[in-house]
């Protein structure tokens, strides 16, 4: 059974200074396409955070690739949790909410889900 988009997680927490946030995001394995080579789990995501502001985008969001290299202790332990990406991200007053859209490349499979950029 595949399901039509990736079961995702995601929170927000005070960045390095007040122009930043760190974004949390936790992403179901078992809605990945993981290759299993002995003890280990491989495969890899494209993730995106846009910013949205009162009237609609902001800016332009910027790809980025995450592989996936997991051991089976790992594995066990995603299965529960999730996989987590920890992404730093420029903010400021204008933008209100995070997008954040994540994409399996290996089942050209995506979840997404909008967040409020200020944690609250």
């Amino acid at each position: 059974r595949i399901d039509a988009n990736l079961n995702l997680r995601a929170t927000i927490a005070p960045g390095a200074d007040a122009k930043a946030v760190q974004v949390q995001i936790r992403i179901d394995p078992a809605d990945l396409l993981l290759r299993e080579e002995g003890d280990t789990f491989s495969g890899a995501v494209t993730f995106l955070i846009a910013d949205r502001g009162a009237s609609g985008p902001i800016g332009d969001p910027m790809l980025t690739g995450f592989p996936i290299h997991l051991t089976r202790e790992q594995y066990v332990t995603a299965m529960k949790e999730g996989i987590p990406i920890a992404q730093a991200h420029a903010i400021n007053d204008a933008i209100q909410k995070l997008r954040v859209i994540v994409l399996d490349q290996g089942s050209n499979i995506a979840g997404s889900l909008t967040i409020p950029a200020s944690g609250n």
